[in-house]
């Protein structure tokens, strides 16, 4: 019966998941934060590419993989150290540190890549869909509207 609950309970977080309501794999919500939406990480800047493994990894490296190309458990690992950064910046704020720019430090992306990671930990979990690949440009038309062929240039008089 308790396997039965599991499976159920998985199969609601993956459709929860893919909707972008919110859902929240068993590990994401004993951390307690926020898992971005379907569309969030089907957008732009959903999927990003990682640039250190946590000191506590000890599987093979992930350094320059995407989000979506990592195990379940990195991205829990990634997603409570994002929300640590975010916490500490958020401290950094609070005592008049500022970033680059000049404005009090916040830990606005620190959270974003968290709930990116929570979002693809919850999608490795329920299968592993990968992003929505960007729609392909159509390709140049071999001839010039105008009539001229590519490279005909010749019968220009200047």
């Amino acid at each position: 019966m308790k396997e039965q609950l599991d499976r159920i309970e998985k199969k609601i977080d993956a459709i929860a998941a893919h909707l972008g309501i919110g859902a929240r794999s068993a590990a994401a919500a004993s951390a307690g934060g926020a898992v971005a939406s379907a569309a969030d990480l089907d957008g732009q800047y959903g999927n990003p590419e990682v640039r250190k493994d946590p000191k506590d990894w000890t599987g093979p490296s992930m350094v320059g993989k995407s989000f979506s190309d990592c195990p379940a458990e990195f991205l829990d690992m990634i997603a409570s150290l994002n929300e640590w950064r975010a916490k500490k910046d958020d401290e950094a704020g609070a005592r008049g540190e500022v970033n680059g720019k000049g404005k009090p430090k916040d830990g606005h992306f620190a959270r974003l890549d968290a709930a990116r990671a929570r979002g693809w930990a919850a999608r490795a979990r329920a299968g592993g869909t990968k992003p929505k690949a960007a729609p392909q440009r159509r390709a140049e038309p071999e001839e010039d509207p105008f009539g001229y062929a590519p490279g005909g240039h010749e019968d220009i008089p200047f």
